[in-house]
């Protein structure tokens, strides 16, 4: 690898980190002055752009070749759409960018990757949309439970556990599991469930049976209720419908919740009386935990 610029390596560093900078390879050589990093730490790159609001407008690709870094001619792009909200284009663009690096040919791993992003972040008066994480607090642990949780009963989607990755992502959560989800598209489809395990075992996040899952899927559908986040019938039916995915197990403390769901069809003239019951037991159940 050969010297790399000072001033460059420094500017790069205060941006992308000391341990990506000293990763990259300089184009000095070829009479550029730019950096490149091979896939793996040009997809960190992009998470790091990502996370400080530069968003990615293209790139080219070189390779390795007799000792030189030869360009191949290949290169994407991505502009800013007319209407588009400058947060959202910063998260779009990282997505085009991840979705390219993870398609393109690895050259045994001589492919090396050079990055065009915005030299700042939009200005604060303009328009911004905001996306989850943008405030750069971390999933909790209970966020990240949940979705175990459902991916393990299998009522998690692909594109579910991709937004899952997208919002840990942006939070600050960073493994190498966990980027190449997020960056991941319907045609990897197959792969997603392996990568969220795997992204799953990297963060440190507890591995969860059936019977767990819907314990954990329960409390969650009981906070929903209990903070007016959906109706109280809407709570017990999915807490209900959760129970009979793992048919082997009685689940005893959820009694109440499936006994007022099959009782709200039969009993129209009672729904404020059975909403009461799923209150209750809603508070009861959160208060046991």
């Amino acid at each position: 690898m050969m010297a790399v610029h000072e001033g460059l390596k420094k500017s790069v560093s205060e941006l992308v980190g000391a341990k990506l900078a000293d990763r990259a390879h300089s184009l000095e050589g070829e009479g550029l002055f730019e950096l490149g990093w091979k896939l793996e730490d040009a997809l960190s790159v992009v998470l790091v752009l990502e996370r400080k609001g530069r968003a990615i407008l293209g790139g080219d690709v070189y390779r390795h070749e007799a000792g030189r870094l030869v360009p191949t001619y290949d290169s994407w792009h991505c502009d800013r759409k007319a209407d588009e909200f400058a947060e959202a284009f910063v998260v779009r663009s990282a997505r085009v960018a991840r979705s390219y690096l993870q398609s393109y040919p690895s050259f045994e791993g001589q492919a090396i990757f050079v990055l065009a992003f915005e030299a700042s972040v939009p200005d604060a008066n303009s328009q911004r949309l905001a996306h989850p994480g943008a405030a750069g607090v971390q999933m909790s642990t209970t966020e990240h439970l949940i979705m175990r949780s459902k991916a393990v009963l299998g009522v998690a989607s692909a594109a579910e556990l991709r937004e899952w990755a997208v919002s840990a992502s942006s939070s600050g959560d960073d493994t190498p599991s966990l980027r190449m989800l997020a960056g991941s598209t319907a045609s990897d489809d197959d792969a997603v469930m392996d990568w969220f395990e795997r992204s799953s075992t990297e963060l440190g996040v507890q591995a969860v049976s059936r019977v767990e899952a819907v314990h954990h899927l329960a409390m969650d559908m009981a906070r929903h209720i209990q903070e007016e986040r959906m109706t109280a019938i809407e709570g017990a039916r999915r807490i209900w419908a959760l129970t009979v995915l793992v048919p082997e197990h009685r689940f005893d403390e959820l009694g109440p919740f499936i006994y007022s769901a099959s009782e709200w069809d039969e009993r129209p003239e009672e729904h404020e009386m059975i909403t009461g019951w799923i209150l209750a037991a809603a508070a009861d159940f959160l208060a046991g935990a």
